[in-house]
């Protein structure tokens, strides 16, 4: 089953156009690994997704309801989390703080009545709480709570961040570059986040250039260049194909 469908998307900007007629599916409780050189759109398409820019002309499409066009808010209430290329927690914050304030835009209860302290949103917090211990576990820093989050070390950002687009309980997850800085054995421990993730039954849509990672846990993956899907398919599909290998991998891909 699809849970993310995209039909003709297309993006311009004045005189440029950055996607062009992209059309794929993301398949349920799957990974989907979108790759392609620098300034490929790839991002770009992403924005077009969760709301952040409006196509030009297309169709995007959740589970069979239509999210083309509306706003990010309303999309991540729909069901679809995201991660930054760059980092973006408040790094004024603590990590539960951070981890908290991700799951204000689903709160049933008032702030007149948190301010107030009523039962029903004390009850509600709590709930938020317990959540984000869950999630600390998961990734393994549970320790790092009531930390600065600007103090953390970069690979421990980053997972805060992950754990921080789970909060809002999505079915799907974008993901841009969550390797980007890592090292190593950083990017082992994420590569296992990641699957741990899909074994959720949370769907990902993932950008990434560490091609081991991509072609290692990638059940789909598809191939843009200057805004035009050349290929698509499983990772040994994708690692044969010579459009995708003159544009992007070239001759010791894989």
């Amino acid at each position: 089953m699809a849970a993310l469908s995209l039909h003709g998307v297309t993006k311009n900007f004045g005189g440029l156009q950055a996607l062009n007629d992209i059309s794929f599916q993301a398949e349920e409780n799957q990974i989907t690994a979108l790759i392609g050189p620098n300034g490929a759109g790839k991002t770009t398409l992403l924005n077009v997704i969760n709301g952040y820019l409006k196509p030009n002309a297309g169709e995007i499409n959740f589970y069979g309801d239509s999210i083309k066009g509306i706003d990010p808010f309303r999309v991540a209430r729909k069901g679809i989390g995201r991660t930054f290329q760059i980092v973006k927690l408040f790094k004024e914050l603590t990590v539960m703080e951070n981890m908290t304030a991700a799951a204000l835009y689903r709160a049933r209860s008032t702030s007149a009545a948190a301010i107030l302290g009523m039962p029903a949103a004390k009850r509600e917090y709590q709930e938020v709480v317990e959540q984000a211990w869950k999630l600390l576990r998961f990734i393994n820093l549970e320790h790092r709570a009531w930390h600065q989050a600007g103090i953390l070390p970069y690979g421990q950002q980053r997972l805060v961040e992950i754990s921080r687009a789970l909060m809002g309980n999505p079915k799907m997850l974008l993901m841009d570059e969550p390797a980007c800085g890592l090292n190593t054995q950083e990017t082992r421990e994420l590569e296992k986040i990641i699957i741990a993730i899909r074994d959720k039954g949370i769907s990902v849509l993932l950008i990434e250039h560490e091609m081991k990672l991509v072609m290692g846990i990638s059940n789909k993956v598809v191939v843009i260049n200057y805004g035009q899907k050349i290929a698509e398919g499983n990772p040994e599909e994708i690692k044969k194909d010579e459009k995708v290998i003159n544009a992007y991998l070239g001759r010791k891909a894989g």
